[in-house]
């Protein structure tokens, strides 16, 4: 029977895009280039017609990425019912800067046009924005809770924790770590970074143009024109960053109880 041997479930904006072309330079592994969700509704025939597909390619592992799965409240279960054995990747980030960033995300999707701390004090306080698992940009940085459910269905030793930080500064070690993780053996990787956000030239008319015309080939076409290969939007509110990472605080604590250990409250 078809499996996934492994998946990345997240998080969001945290460098899973980057991670699975990472480990694709490997010939032995493929990740599947797009993000599936399959398992958000699980449904058998689906999965087995895809990794059919996956399986021509001959190699000897397949993977998925969906970083949804990290949030999705029935991911887990779904990917345990498909195989018990599957081991789960995690890539964390500076749970700030992966809020941050999502914005962004958002931005550039037309989803969004109000500023970053309006947005994020929003998430924190509005419960409507808590239920809403994948817009909500401060609790889809709450990664103790996401990694808790899949404790419900897979054991600590069938997931591997990595940080962004790690990925991008010593990330020859942290991809060994990997080919550890799946029992690889030693390959040299290539760093990887894709999936930069790339800012609207004009924000408002990305985001009337997204209402008006929802995920429709008119808007597809009017966001590709109004896409700027250079416009970027740093992170500017480091006098306020003490503050916001208290949000964290908990969380991160939580982490480090897990045996996650992040260095983010520096």
């Amino acid at each position: 029977m078809n499996k996934f041997d492994f998946i990345i479930v997240g998080a969001m904006k945290a460098g899973t895009s980057s991670l699975a072309k990472c480990l694709t330079q490997n010939p032995t592994v493929h990740v599947a280039e797009k993000e599936l969700h399959i398992f958000n509704t699980y449904e058998f025939s689906k999965v087995e017609e895809r990794i059919s597909k996956l399986k021509k390619l001959n190699a000897n592992l397949i993977g998925e990425k969906s970083p949804s799965y990290s949030v999705h409240p029935k991911a887990a279960e779904n990917i345990y019912r498909h195989n018990p054995k599957t081991k789960i990747i995690w890539i964390l980030r500076d749970p700030l800067k992966r809020s941050y960033s999502q914005y962004l995300h958002r931005l550039k999707n037309g989803l969004e046009i109000k500023p970053f701390l309006e947005v994020f004090y929003n998430d924190v306080n509005s419960d409507e924005g808590k239920e809403n698992f994948y817009k909500n940009i401060y609790t889809r940085s709450l990664y103790s809770n996401q990694i808790k459910a899949y404790l419900e269905f897979f054991s600590m030793s069938q997931m591997h924790f990595i940080f962004f930080e790690d990925f991008v500064s010593n990330h020859s070690d942290t991809m060994q770590s990997i080919n550890n993780f799946l029992e690889l053996g030693k390959f040299s990787y290539n760093n990887v970074i894709t999936n930069e956000t790339k800012l609207p030239r004009f924000i408002n008319f990305e985001f009337i143009s997204r209402k008006l015309f929802g995920k429709s080939l008119i808007y597809k076409i009017l966001h590709k024109l109004n896409q700027s290969p250079s416009k970027k939007m740093p992170f500017k509110f480091k006098e306020k960053q003490y503050e916001l990472m208290s949000f964290f605080e908990e969380d991160i604590k939580k982490l480090n109880s897990m045996g996650i250990k992040a260095n983010w409250l520096k």
